[in-house]
């Protein structure tokens, strides 16, 4: 059946360092029925359009920016956008990430699919968006901002403050800092795989977006019905475990309740679990904001509104409001672990990170182990330029990012041993030598439970395939027929069914792993590698590549025809 609606004809084609701005059309049917969209059809992209020897921050490296078949419907927590981009911390790695907020809706609007970002801006610009009128404008001055002044001075340079989204990069970004992000609508944004810094490297400070179409639904009354159903599943009706996860995050309740239950900050002492930090941590944190004025923060369509701001109304700090994106990781991954346990300061401090555009998870881990080294002795403060990296030290940690920023001292180290981290672990002594031992202990787990953790991997990516908040399907009763049948409904496909989807998710594993082995990969490498689970997913034994048969299965011979040799 043909396609009647759910997607927009093409992708944005932009050459910053040209100047260029082109529209490619979409794949076929056939392409777009395998790989639906987000992650799935921004990996088909790459693999079809990237050059795959470019290093992440090169020039002719892309960055891409995806929406899904399901993004601006009315399909529960229809926000998503992912970013993908080579890593530049894992080379052969594909960086994948989602945001949300109303971004990617408005691009979906203004009646494109995608964006396919390659070369570098002589000076720094910011792309502009307004339905089918699309160009390049200067933002020299806007180079240097945090993210939150970057997007207000935006839709007042636009003279429009109400209808525009805006992503963009901080001062992290622009220095290609590891782990930076691209952050959007203040309290959301996408950070894993550093596309922040890949951004930086094109001079690329923002993009702003303003659509005003519909997306088109093959039967509207149909996919309207699946929604309310599955709003249903998701809040009231739903069982399983995850439903009061839903709950718990809704409306900005993360923050003064889902702590208590599910918080585990980072544990200061290392070697020890030390359960008392992390419920104090939690218990602090959570009667803090009931004291003080949580508001939730809302996404397109969304019927979770995790993301909140926080006004802190007593103390030193009393009068601040701070913006987190949803969830506890960033607070945890920012504030406790390095072993601070003030709410008010956990407050300060997420903020600041966020607003210079840095993502919680792989700048911090590398920040936690130079407090451990300190706490060790093995670095004093001649090593680090003076800065006490006592455990708790809060101003140190936000002065410490300052310095990599501008790539000051003991700043600058800190950016060139995370970007030498890979050939780190990978080395004789490297830290995947001491994990021999839990390589060979996962090499033995019972094959049920492979084939389990394989199923949820292809479940997984074909919702971040569709356009879906991931915290719209968690949990929720019958998520896979629900979110099938209404990616059916919406395009035309009305036989696309659970089975369907699941071989979708497993082809997004695979185009993976095709480009992890066009860009280098080698299967020693891999600490998770399992020879049960590579026979499981049909990938070579040796190499770890997706096979020629596997891929024939699956209907991608258009990679099996090519010759696995060469990749």
């Amino acid at each position: 059946m043909a396609i009647r609606g759910g997607y927009r004809p093409h992708i944005l084609r932009v050459d910053l360092g040209q100047g260029s701005i082109d529209l490619q059309t979409l794949p076929g049917e056939e392409e777009l029925r395998k790989y639906v969209g987000g992650t799935g059809l921004g990996l088909y992209t790459l693999l079809k359009n990237a050059p795959m020897s470019a290093t992440a921050t090169e020039p002719e490296a892309p960055l891409v920016f995806m929406v899904g078949p399901l993004t601006g419907t009315p399909a529960v927590n229809s926000s998503d956008w992912t970013t993908l981009c080579f890593n530049p911390l894992i080379p052969h790695s594909v960086g994948i990430g989602h945001g949300h907020g109303w971004w990617g809706a408005y691009l979906k609007l203004a009646g494109h699919e995608g964006i396919f970002l390659t070369g570098a801006a002589e000076t720094p610009s910011y792309l502009w968006i307004d339905d089918d009128q699309v160009e390049l404008r200067d933002a020299s001055h806007l180079w240097g901002l945090d993210t939150r002044e970057t997007e207000r001075r935006i839709k007042i340079e636009l003279g429009d403050e109400a209808d525009i989204s805006v992503i963009c990069i901080g001062p992290a970004g622009e220095a290609q800092l590891p782990g930076s992000m691209v952050k959007a609508d203040r309290n959301h944004g996408s950070g894993k795989g550093s596309p922040g810094a890949v951004m930086g490297s094109k001079n690329l400070k923002a993009i702003a977006v303003r659509g005003t179409g519909v997306v088109p639904l093959a039967n509207a009354p149909r996919v309207v019905d699946l929604a309310a159903g599955w709003e249903e599943s998701l809040i009231a009706g739903g069982q399983g475990p995850a439903v009061p996860f839903a709950l718990g995050v809704q409306n900005g309740e993360v923050a003064r309740k889902v702590l208590n239950d599910a918080g585990t900050p980072g544990d200061p002492t290392r070697r020890k679990k030390k359960p008392s930090f992390q419920s104090e941590f939690a218990r602090k944190y959570v009667e803090a904001c009931r004291r003080w004025r949580v508001t939730s923060r809302p996404s397109y369509n969304c019927k979770i509104d995790c993301t909140y701001e926080v006004e802190i109304t007593d103390g030193p700090m009393s009068g601040f409001v701070g913006s987190p994106r949803g969830g506890a990781e960033n607070t945890e991954g920012i504030c406790a672990i390095i072993g601070v346990n003030d709410p008010a300061t956990a407050v300060v401090m997420t903020d600041f990170f966020e607003g210079l555009g840095v993502e919680s998870n792989q700048f911090h881990t590398v920040m936690r182990s130079m407090y451990e080294s300190f706490a060790d002795g093995l670095l004093t403060l001649e090593d680090t330029d003076g800065l006490d990296l006592t455990w708790g030290n809060w101003e140190t940690a936000m002065e410490l990012l300052s310095k990599a920023i501008q790539m000051e001292g003991i700043g600058g180290r800190l950016v060139n041993e995370t970007r030498a981290l890979p050939e780190t672990l990978t080395g004789e002594d490297g830290l995947l030598e001491k994990m021999r031992d839990r390589v060979l202990e996962v090499a033995g787990e019972s094959d049920s439970r492979i084939r389990k953790v394989r199923e949820s991997q292809y479940a997984t990516l074909f919702y971040d395939s569709l356009g879906v908040c991931n915290f719209g399907v968690k949990g929720v009763s019958e998520s896979l027929r629900l979110t099938s049948e209404c990616l059916g409904q919406t395009v035309g496909w009305d036989d696309f069914d659970s089975d369907e989807a699941l071989l979708a998710g497993e082809r997004v594993i695979n185009l993976m792993r095709l480009i992890y082995s066009r860009r280098g990969y080698q299967n020693e490498i891999e600490s998770d590698s399992s020879v049960r689970f590579h026979r499981l997913m049909g990938w070579d034994l040796n190499t770890g590549n997706p096979t020629a048969e596997t891929l024939t299965r699956l209907g991608m011979d258009e990679f099996a025809q090519s010759g696995l040799e060469s990749f």
